[in-house]
């Protein structure tokens, strides 16, 4: 923040940006800081502002700033290999939580049987689907120029949707032997539902995404369906084993019906 801030003081192209990015960083600073006198609920609601207000705020710098000369007006981050490349490490980083969710679930059970296997696997399996829609769809794959703040910042609901679902794995796999709670279930579809909009979303960034779009439609829709079905599973009853069932059944479904169209229209680059 301070480093933002004294950018504007000694730059006054960047003034326009700074001033606001690093008032919002302080407020927020402040918020999550100050978050630690007070008790649930209110830390949570303390941390949403301060995530709102510092978006905001760069929202804010970015509308606010026109770009110097030498940089011949362009306000967009460069892409490079090695930037896509890091992101898709920090996703698949993210993507360990799911499974040592699944393995620390299992590792709580004892002694285990058959039931409990198979419901560790599927936790497993909720990885693997995260996985494959990710590395098949978005990874390895750069922006168009104008979108590339969308797509940096898109990894943002998911990689914290991942984090929510290696969460909602453990406590799911935890209750194999037990009615599976409201809050479990809820926590498990609404990120695995904030997943799977998060990736269709990043797909409409793509510069692959025009060479390709009968694929690219067909993943988009069906994880936009695959998404709502997941969140009418939150309203059920089904125990641990049905409930993360659902949720692999429907992030692979995704990857079969992509795979067919994909199949016909040829391979990815």
């Amino acid at each position: 923040m301070v480093l933002w801030f004294r950018t504007g003081i000694h730059d006054p192209d960047h003034r326009p940006a700074s001033v606001p990015y690093s008032i919002a960083y302080l407020c927020s600073a402040l918020l999550f800081g100050s978050s630690v006198l007070v008790d649930p609920p209110l830390t949570h609601w303390m941390w949403a502002l301060g995530l709102l207000i510092e978006m905001a705020g760069f929202v804010v710098a970015m509308t606010r700033w026109t770009p110097p000369e030498s940089q011949r007006g362009d306000a967009v981050i460069a892409v490079t290999p090695s930037l896509i490349e890091r992101m898709g490490l920090f996703v698949i980083i993210v993507l360990g939580e799911v499974v040592v969710g699944s393995v620390n679930g299992l590792a709580d059970l004892t002694p285990l049987d058959t039931d409990e296997i198979v419901i560790g696997l599927l936790g497993l399996g909720v990885a693997v689907g995260l996985w494959w829609l990710y590395f098949d769809l978005v990874s390895h794959r750069a922006p168009v120029s104008r979108l590339t703040q969308l797509w940096l910042y898109l990894h943002l609901p998911l990689v914290m949707a991942i984090a929510a679902g290696g969460a909602a794995v453990l406590d799911t796999v935890g209750h194999a032997a037990e009615p599976l709670p409201e809050v479990v279930r809820w926590l498990l579809v609404g990120s695995m539902a904030t997943a799977m909009v998060s990736i269709t979303v990043l797909t409409l960034t793509l510069a692959s995404r025009r060479s390709y779009e009968p694929v690219y439609l067909v993943a988009e829709r069906t994880m936009l369906i695959g998404s709502a079905a997941a969140l009418a599973v939150g309203f059920t009853d089904w125990g641990a084993k049905v409930s993360l069932a659902a949720m692999v059944a429907l992030m692979l479904g995704t990857v079969y019906t992509s795979l067919r169209v994909w199949a016909r229209v040829g391979m990815f680059d």
